[in-house]
């Protein structure tokens, strides 16, 4: 029976994931065009980026990015499945792996400064971009349910 219930979710939590994770670069994306990434900030207040540029142009932050947000998408998702977000037991598994999460990546990655803000505030903003679509999805479904001729105050 938990077999069934695990393979009933995996294709849901998989679409989910690469959902997440086509909206974060996205979100990425216009940050950095925009020069708004928690990086600039720091470098702004006087913490110098650490710029890791190996043979012909292969940019190694940009790569480790890449995966450290493809293990926080894949945590994330895995709460949301157990848990749903916005319950007890959602923000108590977040707030634990996000504290293990600054752990290990103050451990493995503060060598390349002010940089390490984009690492650490990621999940924040994928948190802000889920209370946005939970907070519409919840907005549109109460319109849906508001009986016809009702008028909202």
């Amino acid at each position: 029976m938990e077999q069934d219930l695990a393979e009933k979710q995996l294709g849901p939590g998989l679409l989910m994931f690469i959902f997440w994770m086509l909206v974060q670069v996205i979100i990425i994306v216009f940050l950095e065009g925009a020069g708004l990434l928690p990086s600039r900030i720091g470098a702004a207040l006087g913490w110098e980026p650490l710029h890791i540029i190996m043979h012909h142009g292969y940019d190694f932050y940009t790569e480790l990015c890449f995966y450290i947000g493809i293990a926080y998408t894949g945590v994330g998702c895995i709460l949301l499945t157990m848990h749903g977000i916005n319950t007890p037991k959602w923000w108590k598994a977040f707030l634990l792996c996000y504290f293990v999460y600054v752990l290990l990546t103050a451990v493995f990655g503060l060598e390349i400064g002010s940089l390490i803000l984009d690492i650490w505030f990621a999940p924040i903003i994928w948190l802000g971009e889920l209370e946005l679509v939970h907070w519409i999805c919840t907005s549109v479904k109460e319109k849906q349910n508001e009986p016809k001729g009702a008028t909202s105050q």
